[in-house]
């Protein structure tokens, strides 16, 4: 399993070098922007899905091994299990109590409210997540100085 996943990452890594520098081969620095992406397009293109591909295999594979190693061993993995789901709990809470679904006059066609709602849901429950990460590192370091 390692030799092949080591495989995989040459070949993808190669794949890269060679659409980058197929993107800077063709690239001239006199053509507008909107020009070079008119030439270039399908080399941007590819590496674009290329990219796209890769991110959802890694999502893909990071939530299924995921699962795996908490299903395999959960008491190892209960205050990883139990974090998620207060995080959860944080959104639900931060979506029904304290965000809107206020959409700005000049987005009103762009934006749904139910959108907007939920940005606002997902940005409250970074700002606490954020707090509370600075709080565990100020604690983290206070307690190690008074020991």
């Amino acid at each position: 399993m390692k030799t092949g996943l080591t495989i995989a990452r040459i070949v993808i890594a190669a794949i890269g070098v060679i659409l980058c520098a197929l993107i800077i081969a063709n690239a001239e620095s006199d053509v507008p922007t909107a020009d070079a992406m008119a030439t270039q397009g399908g080399y941007l293109n590819g590496a674009l899905w290329i990219t796209y591909l890769l991110v959802v295999l890694s999502a893909a594979a990071a939530v299924i091994f995921g699962i795996i190693n908490v299903i395999s061993n959960p008491k190892k993995n209960l205050g990883a299990v139990l974090g998620v789901a207060a995080m959860v709990l944080l959104f639900i809470v931060a979506y029904f109590a304290f965000s809107d679904n206020y959409v700005p006059a000049k987005f009103v066609g762009e934006v749904t409210p139910t959108v907007s709602q939920l940005a606002s849901a997902g940005l409250i429950t970074l700002y606490v997540i954020t707090v509370l990460a600075v709080l565990a590192v100020i604690y983290a370091e206070v307690s190690k100085m008074l020991k």
